[in-house]
């Protein structure tokens, strides 16, 4: 996720920070990846690239839940305009 502008993020769910890294943010573009544990998430043997199953993925924008979520972890999100 890195090699594509994603960074790791601690989301919190009913006040408890996820200390599996399962969620991931780009700030540029809003973009907020999430449910990416190890049984959604696998290394293809061939090519090493990453097949990713069952992504949750949300836009932060003024007043999404994404917005709310990293705003909770101290992150920005991009402006709407």
């Amino acid at each position: 996720m890195a090699d594509m502008g994603f960074i790791p993020v601690q989301l919190r769910y009913d006040g408890v920070i996820d200390d599996g890294y399962f969620a991931y943010y780009r700030q540029e573009t809003g973009v907020l990846v999430h449910d990416l544990h190890d049984e959604n998430v696998v290394r293809m043997q061939e090519t090493g690239e990453l097949a990713v199953i069952d992504p949750f993925i949300t836009l932060a924008r003024t007043g999404t839940w994404a917005a709310l979520k990293i705003a909770e972890v101290g992150f920005s999100h991009p402006s709407d305009g």
